[in-house]
């Protein structure tokens, strides 16, 4: 009877030990992939929330314009009217206000705005709106002023709201500034539209 001794070299171990560095490589790879696609998709819903929340407070600081017209009859709203009736940045720098100019350029949430800006309000949508934002939309009301129709320039003065009008009536414009942010502090979006009504 003839005995063969086989010796070990050890190859499948090392082989072995290959494939599972190889499939851990695989799976480190795919998880990073995983988290990398998950903080996308996060961000992407943040700007989503902000770019909703500021749309919503613009609209409904037109609504809030459209209303005071109707209910005042068709009076000019003025700067001070209420807290979040300010002057134009245009004349901030004769009247001292710089309330308007630091709501629309600031880069962040403007700290204290909640004293002078109105939160966005609609009771017809539950108490909760608000949760998935780090902070309820505002907006602020800059009257710039009413504007002649009846000749091609405009007699009437835009900081006093003085001055003759023409057989066509007036414009008179509102400029809307909405502040918005996401479910984050960090992501904020401004906006801002230009509301016309007729005199």
């Amino acid at each position: 009877m003839k005995v063969f001794s086989h010796r070990q070299s050890g190859a499948a171990l090392i082989t072995g030990l290959m494939i599972l560095l190889i499939i851990t490589l695989a799976v480190v790879v795919a998880v990073r992939s995983n988290v990398l696609e998950e903080r996308m998709a996060g961000g992407l819903r943040n700007q989503s929330l902000a770019e909703t929340a500021v749309d919503s407070a613009l609209r409904d600081g037109e609504q809030w314009i459209w209303n005071w017209v109707v209910s005042t009859g068709g009076a000019i709203l003025r700067p001070g009217e209420t807290a979040f009736v300010v002057n134009p940045e245009s004349q901030a720098p004769f009247t001292g206000d710089t309330r308007s100019r630091d709501f629309r350029r600031t880069q962040g949430w403007v700290t204290g705005s909640e004293a002078y800006s109105r939160a966005y309000q609609d009771n017809a949508i539950a108490s909760n709106t608000y949760g998935e934002l780090s902070r309820v939309p505002r907006f602020l009301i800059e009257p710039l002023g009413p504007f002649d129709r009846g000749s091609a320039g405009s007699d009437v003065d835009p900081v006093s709201h003085e001055g003759s009008v023409g057989a066509a009536g007036e414009l008179v414009y509102y400029r809307i500034t909405a502040r918005g942010s996401g479910g984050t502090p960090g992501v904020v979006r401004v906006a801002e539209s230009t509301f016309t009504t007729t005199r």
